[in-house]
C-alpha cells in the first residue's frame, strides 16, 4: 500500500511540477533515483522521464492501463 501511495504522489509531482526526477525520488522515500525509476516503470510501464516527456508532448496527463 505504501509503495502505491509513493508512486501515485511521484506521478502527480512529475505531471504538475518541473522538480528534478532525483528530487521527486527522494521526496517520495526512495534512496536512489535508479530504485525509483525501476519501481515507477514496474508500476506504470514507462520510466519517470518518459512519462514526463509524453505529458509535454501531448499537453495532458496520460493514464496507465495498470491503475
Amino acid at each position: 500500500w505504501l509503495r502505491e501511495q509513493r508512486l501515485k504522489l511521484a506521478r502527480q509531482l512529475l505531471a504538475q511540477t518541473d522538480t528534478p526526477i532525483s528530487d521527486i525520488a527522494q521526496h517520495c522515500g526512495y534512496t536512489s533515483p535508479a530504485n525509483f525509476a525501476t519501481a515507477f516503470k514496474d508500476r506504470f510501464d514507462c520510466t519517470p522521464r518518459d512519462f514526463r516527456r509524453s505529458l509535454k508532448e501531448t499537453g495532458s496527463e496520460i493514464h496507465s492501463t495498470r491503475e
